[in-house]
């Protein structure tokens, strides 16, 4: 086991994460043409991804975090460390604790083993929306947001130019509850957390970006 392994790892996690919801600005506008010569531009940023499908991309990102704790362990055998420090940096975080927990409950349908997070996690219904964006380094969203249309030929009521924006995200929104039906966690924030949670517990064992 190297380093090299981890790192991949730590790239096909971001892969996951930034194909889980289209970018803001790439989501084609819809123009309408009516029989009177105007016409109306609109933006649908619900998409039309059915709710089996929003699970699927949820759980693949789950999937990809989860994959990264075995090879660490393999890591710190294969340095003569202890490979115990995995699982006490996942308790210790309750995001990741989280992620763990709900990626096992989606592979096994069931936890067989004590919950790394102290509950039962279940993740709710997912949709797919548009928010301020969010940074794990703080803890944070945006204070503010804006999104501008792309520029429209008036003539023609062609879209000439893409959208912008700044402040904000399409991502991935669903709750997380625990076995009595407590909300615990918002999927959209305990993703990203446990992201930069791995990232830093890997760097403090000497493994770059």
């Amino acid at each position: 086991m190297t380093e090299e392994v981890i790192k991949h790892r730590l790239n096909r996690i971001y892969v996951a994460f930034e194909a889980r919801a289209p970018k803001l600005e790439d989501i084609a506008p819809r123009v309408d043409h009516h029989s009177d010569g105007s016409w109306t531009m609109t933006h649908d940023l619900g998409t039309n991804r059915s709710q089996a499908a929003l699970e699927v991309a949820a759980n693949a990102i789950l999937t990809e975090i989860i994959g990264i704790e075995d090879r660490t362990r393999n890591l710190l055998d294969a340095r003569g460390d202890d490979r115990n420090k995995v699982t006490q940096f996942i308790k210790s975080q309750f995001s990741v604790a989280l992620v763990h927990d709900l990626s096992n409950t989606d592979k096994h349908d069931v936890l067989t083993r004590q919950p790394l997070s102290g509950c039962r996690p279940i993740l709710g219904e997912v949709s797919q929306g548009l928010t301020l964006q969010y940074d794990p380094a703080t803890g944070s969203y945006a204070s503010s947001g804006e999104f501008i249309g792309g520029a429209v030929d008036t003539w023609t009521g062609q879209v000439v130019s893409k959208p912008t924006s700044t402040g904000l995200e399409m991502t991935l929104c669903a709750d997380v509850f625990d076995e009595n039906g407590s909300k615990v966690g918002e999927f959209q924030r305990i993703v990203p957390d446990t992201i930069h949670a791995w990232e830093t517990f890997l760097t403090s064992l000497g493994v770059a970006k």
